[in-house]
């Protein structure tokens, strides 16, 4: 090894640790004495590799002395790095706190990449209830009947009430038996039709639109009988029970009872009542009225009589009055 000055091969051997224990105290002290191969040795030697060519040369015996270059142990694990003479100490710390280090050239700036406009995602809270503005055809009605204290019923309705030779004969068995639905509006398209219960009695009940039969119901035993198929809404039904008792037979409904007449309500007049009910339950007048204006006499007569109770208010009985 030449010590006038170092070259490329000499540090490399440094490097890879093919250089013997005095090889590598010799290059570290003229590291530090020479600034030409001090400078050589920072561009070859990487920081970490002379560290460690460093500690495999230089290192503690079991007892704690210093080891001879020249009688380097089988390899072990590293201890730390002590220096055993001034001159390896200089040549460490010029290879390894003074020599300079190389850098890699900066990356080119990258270009911005254009922004992603992406949706913001949803709120962690839950969006807040749709508030429904009330119609303003329920005030207007309620203030309507207020100033005028007229119940709005339909008039087809009220004219179901008029004689129909569809109730039967008038006999003293049938003139007061009255009949449900009669005279009205319902909802269900199946409505139950009931009628009053009569001991020994077999009733057959048939239901009809337009003149043509629509169900009629087997012999019963009961006062009451659930239209078996569903009926079509907005039309209007006929039905009538017919007795048998003993020796005797009528019809059901009988003068003076109402005719058994009613009308099915459409489906849409079936959602606004559903819609009434759900935004304004607590609203006895206002339901009262809605019922009362399709021709659905319980149902209005149940909401008016709460009116009256909840308010006291005298406009109830006079609505109820009105009532068929």
């Amino acid at each position: 090894m030449n010590m006038e000055h170092l070259n490329i091969a000499d540090l490399q051997r440094v490097r890879s640790g093919a250089a013997s224990a005095e090889e590598t105290a010799a290059v570290g002290r003229h590291v530090a004495e020479c600034g030409r191969c001090e400078a050589l040795a920072g561009e070859v030697l990487a920081i970490r590799d002379s560290v460690a060519a460093f500690e495999a040369a230089f290192h503690w015996d079991e007892d704690g002395d210093e080891g001879a270059p020249d009688k380097v142990p089988e390899p072990r694990p590293l201890r730390p790095l002590v220096l055993w003479s001034g001159a390896a100490a200089a040549a460490i710390a010029a290879v390894v706190f003074l020599a300079p280090r190389t850098t890699e050239p900066e990356p080119p700036p990258r270009r911005a990449a254009a922004p992603v406009h992406r949706a913001a995602p949803p709120p962690d809270d839950p969006a807040p209830p749709v508030v429904r503005t009330r119609p303003a055809e329920w005030d207007a009605l309620v203030s309507e009947v207020r100033r005028t204290r007229v119940l709005p019923f339909p008039a087809e309705i009220r004219e179901l009430a008029a004689n129909d030779s569809f109730r039967g004969d008038d006999t003293p068995d049938a003139t007061t038996q009255a009949v449900w639905p009669a005279a009205t509006a319902v909802e269900e398209a199946q409505p139950e039709l009931r009628w009053p219960a009569m001991d020994d009695a077999r009733c057959i009940v048939s239901i009809s639109s337009g003149g043509e039969e629509i169900a009629r119901s087997e012999a019963l035993a009961s006062a009451r009988w659930r239209v078996p198929v569903p009926l079509r809404r907005g039309r209007t039904y006929r039905w009538q029970v017919s007795v048998e008792r003993g020796e005797e037979s009528f019809v059901l409904p009988a003068p003076p009872a109402p005719p058994a007449i009613f009308r099915v309500i459409s489906t849409r007049e079936q959602d606004q009542l559903a819609r009434a009910r759900t935004e304004a339950g607590g609203d006895h007048l206002l339901l009262g009225l809605l019922y009362a204006r399709l021709g659905m006499v319980s149902d209005a007569r149940r909401e008016l009589s709460a009116y009256g109770r909840a308010t006291a208010d005298p406009l109830a009985q006079r609505l109820l009055q009105q009532l068929p």
